[in-house]
């Protein structure tokens, strides 16, 4: 190991406005690695956001420092933006060793390494990784004689792509290790407060119903989920390292205390913690625990809670013990209301009537006073009209009680989710650089051509709808979530022919009750007459 080694890592890359809903927010990943590998190595590793920070500054913080190892963390909807940065990165420092992990490098280490001028893909967590490159870093040879013998690396090894042997199994302890190292005062979060400020107002956080929740501090307290959703590729990320099915691991509840009474001190503005686990609530037993310790602590009194969670997990009791410690808000991978479709996602639940459990654990959360927001995929590849419609109408029932929703038009693609594998035809980003034309999937379309026309159009409409019944309301900035998906249900509704009362209802619901709050009522009363 060379002393004093210099690392970058890069988070990926957007480019773009945030999704409507989406804040902005640190790589949990790339600074729990910096956390875990700075307490072992007399190293100095930087983390850099070019959402937050910008493309000059990295060129000029790259020209001003000979990086020995630049890192790149890749998502499969960012590697539009972030090839040609990995193009980019390479020229301005091109001595640099360039690796690259996360989900959207992994499941394509092949296609990155034949591409870009990627030098080395890492499997599953990156402290184990890259912790091994750098023990191994001044070693002589070729990159496959200096670090052929790590575990869970593909390495491009002059014409031919080198795979090492997989990842052992990741322990319970090893987990807790990484997660507890988490040095919260490396991370700039008052930066990215200040940002969304910008973007979100109080009315905005009014109408999603986010209000105490912008200064937010994300906590991943498990490995993964092990629930196999066809179309979800972090399911499968860990067992891909490993080679085998890897067994979840959760943090303690005492442990989990330990990182947030951690976060505290360095981050006194926080207002929420938000358990971003793909199913926290999958041991109901931890949850109980987790909400009496809270409880007993003054130092998270007036702080609010809140998770994502698979919807067969709940019951009134557990919810009431969430409630009274302070969570508000529960993200529900919902995706859909018919059961047939929710069968072919791989949905495994204890009934056979999806549906109803689905419906019963928002009814529940409502009841709690928690809000429940629905992530909804409404056209599903598998999808019929029909079960379009009962999505539809099933969401209507439940946001017209104050549930919120998310809707998403297709399935994104993400490499390594098993619904790629089923045949279905895909929607292409395109885009050259250097010379070279890259082709990346984006979208899986309908396979019902009735379902696929709907869909296309429905976008469409939603699109010349969206800023009419915006100037409607007065509405400026960034349009909130649940208002985005009602628009998509009403261009569905009016491109059928079907009664749209309901829903324009709804939307008048939502933005009538904000603008009595916000005195935008009498604004607009005024400018009428």
């Amino acid at each position: 190991m060379i002393k004093g080694l210099k690392i970058l890592l890069i988070s990926s890359f957007k480019n773009e406005s945030l999704r409507v809903g989406q804040y902005l927010s640190p790589s949990f990943g790339l600074y729990r690695i910096a956390s875990y590998l700075n307490k072992r190595f007399d190293i100095k590793i930087k983390i850099f956001d070019p959402d937050l920070e910008g493309i000059d500054n990295l060129n000029e913080l790259i020209r001003n420092n000979k990086f020995d190892i630049i890192g790149f963390s890749l998502l499969q909807p960012t590697l539009k933006n972030d090839i040609p940065l990995i193009y980019s990165v390479n020229k301005i420092s091109p001595e640099s060793l360039l690796i690259a992990g996360g989900q959207g490098a992994g499941f394509n280490s092949e296609f990155l390494l034949n591409n870009t001028p990627l030098q080395i893909i890492t499997k599953g967590f990156g402290e184990f990784s890259l912790g091994e490159l750098i023990k191994n870093f001044d070693k002589q040879g070729t990159l496959v004689q200096r670090f052929g013998g790590i575990n869970g690396l593909v390495i491009k090894n002059s014409s031919e792509i080198y795979e090492t042997k997989p990842v052992s199994f990741y322990s319970p302890e090893f987990f807790k290790e990484i997660s507890l190292d988490f040095d919260f005062s490396i991370i700039p979060y008052e930066r990215y407060w200040n940002l969304m400020k910008q973007v979100y107002t109080e009315e905005h956080l009014k109408i999603m119903k986010n209000e105490n929740m912008l200064c937010t501090i994300r906590l991943v307290t498990s490995s993964h989920c092990p629930m196999k959703c066809k179309f979800c590729s972090s399911t499968n990320f860990l067992d891909d390292a490993t080679a085998c099915k890897q067994k979840v691991i959760l943090l303690e509840p005492e442990d989990i205390m330990i990182m947030m009474k951690n976060a505290l001190i360095f981050h006194k503005e926080v207002e929420a913690f938000y358990f971003c686990d793909d199913d926290f609530l999958q041991n109901k037993q931890r949850t109980y625990r987790l909400c009496e310790l809270i409880k007993k602590d003054k130092d998270f009194e007036g702080l609010t809670f809140y998770c994502l969670s698979r919807p067969d997990r709940i019951d009134s009791e557990l919810l009431g013990k969430m409630r009274e410690v302070g969570f508000k808000f529960i993200i529900y991978g919902v995706d859909s209301f018919s059961n047939k479709v929710l069968e072919d996602m791989n949905k495994h639940m204890i009934s056979l009537d999806k549906k109803t459990i689905i419906k019963e654990a928002v009814i529940k959360t409502l009841n709690a006073d928690i809000v429940p927001l629905m992530n909804i995929i409404l056209f599903y590849p598998t999808s019929s009209i029909s079960d379009i419609l009962e999505t539809i109408e099933d969401s209507i029932e439940l946001i017209d009680k104050d549930a919120r929703l998310t809707v998403y038009t297709y399935v994104e693609t993400y490499s390594g989710a098993d619904i790629l594998n089923d045949g279905f035809e895909y929607v292409y980003e395109t885009f050259n650089y250097k010379d070279k034309e890259f082709k990346l999937p984006k979208t899986i379309l309908p396979s019902h051509k009735d379902v696929r026309v709907l869909a296309e159009n429905a976008i469409e409409l939603r699109n010349f709808l969206l800023p009419r019944i915006l100037t409607k309301y007065n509405w400026e900035g960034v349009v909130p979530h649940p208002l985005y998906g009602l628009i998509l249900f009403l261009a569905v509704y009016k491109l059928l022919n079907l009664d749209t009362t309901k829903i324009e209802e709804l939307i008048e619901k939502i933005m009538r009750l904000e603008l009595v709050n916000s005195n935008k009522l009498n604004l607009i009363t005024t400018q009428a007459k």
